[in-house]
Formats: structure tokens, C-alpha cells, sequence
């Protein structure tokens, strides 16, 4: 049975940060070997170094931890892909998933009717 958590507050609070660990004030993070990370926006990952840990060439059925992707039906696909096959992962992170909302009200900014 999985738990869900939602990190909700303001941009820039250090909530994409907390993913990895940071000694001199305490944060653990999340072990990159049981997470996998989706980046909806495709934005940067904020601490140097990141890619080393989720290393964006290395596909989620090859063993990789990190996508980019605003697709829900992409989104939804990778979820029952680790819930099936990948048992060593514990973490799922949706960084930014507010945003898959915005991304479809603006595609359809232009329609009619």
C-alpha cells in the first residue's frame, strides 16, 4: 500500500531542494537508488551536481530514476510500470505537478466553442 504526500508551498521555499541531502542543515533527501523523479516542467534541478544522481539518459525501464514529462497518460504509464516492475523503488517524486494542469488549460487556449 502506497502513501501519498503532497508538498504544497510557495515557489522557491526549497520544496524541489529537499529532494537531496544537504548536511549543513540537516535534510537527508531521498536515496536516488529507491526514487524516481518526474520533472514536469523540465526545469532545472536545483542543486549542482544532480545529474549525477538522476542521470536524465537512462530510461526508467533500463534501471534510470529521473524523466521529463507533462504527459498524464506518459505519467500514468511510468507509475504502473514501477508498481510492477521496478520493487526496489520506494519514492515517486512529481515535481511541479500543478503544472500538468496549466499545460492543458493552455493548449486549449485558442480553441472555439
Amino acid at each position: 500500500m502506497a502513501n501519498l504526500i503532497a508538498l504544497v508551498a510557495q515557489s522557491g521555499s526549497g520544496k524541489s531542494t529537499s529532494l537531496f541531502p544537504n548536511p549543513q542543515i540537516g535534510i537527508k533527501g531521498l536515496d536516488p537508488k529507491k526514487t524516481i523523479l518526474i520533472n514536469v516542467a523540465s526545469k532545472p534541478l536545483p542543486v549542482k551536481g544532480a545529474f549525477k544522481l538522476y542521470p536524465p539518459d537512462k530510461k526508467i525501464r533500463e534501471g534510470g530514476n529521473y524523466v521529463e514529462t507533462s504527459d498524464p497518460k506518459v505519467i500514468q504509464g511510468i507509475l504502473e510500470y514501477v508498481n510492477t516492475e521496478r520493487i526496489d523503488i520506494e519514492n515517486i517524486v512529481i515535481d511541479d505537478f500543478t503544472y500538468i494542469f496549466s499545460f492543458d488549460v493552455m493548449d486549449k487556449v485558442k480553441e472555439k466553442g
